[in-house]
């Protein structure tokens, strides 16, 4: 899925290892990266060029997509985002913890979202990470 911002009241910018990453203004493009057999989406954040400048990965139980086309996920609250130059970081702790302490998830799956979240870190860092690895080698191949 791709979404393209054509008209942007004000720029959305993050925190990402204490620079600041503008990841949306006018022509700014996000895409939505789903592959089949992953527990995880990856969105792309790319400049109006196509350059990307910022990657979000939600870990997930599951997802699919809907009888209308969109895609959904089962969210598992960790998360890791990354920059071009291969640093990445596991992200929303916080929000991992409180889903176990409340029972919104149950221990395999805090297990398993720490894996995946490694999992996902380590192939960012060592430059094996499909998603980024598309978006970085071919930059503007989704514009429009």
């Amino acid at each position: 899925m791709y979404l393209k911002a054509l008209v942007v009241e004000e720029s959305l910018s993050v925190t990402c290892y204490g620079q600041r990453v503008k990841i949306m203004d006018a022509g700014y493009q996000w895409l939505f990266i789903c592959q089949m057999d992953a527990r995880h989406i990856a969105t792309a954040h790319c400049t109006a060029e196509g350059e990307p400048v910022h990657w979000y990965i939600d870990v997930t139980a599951s997802w699919g997509i809907d009888s209308s086309g969109f895609p959904y996920f089962d969210d598992l609250y960790l998360d890791v985002i990354a920059l071009p130059n291969g640093q990445a970081e596991v992200i929303d702790q916080d929000e991992l913890e409180a889903a176990l302490a409340f029972g919104v998830i149950n221990r395999a799956q805090y297990s398993f979202a720490w894996r995946e979240a490694k999992a996902v870190a380590a192939a960012i860092r060592s430059q094996t990470f499909g998603p980024v690895q598309l978006t970085q080698h071919y930059p503007g191949m989704f514009q429009s």
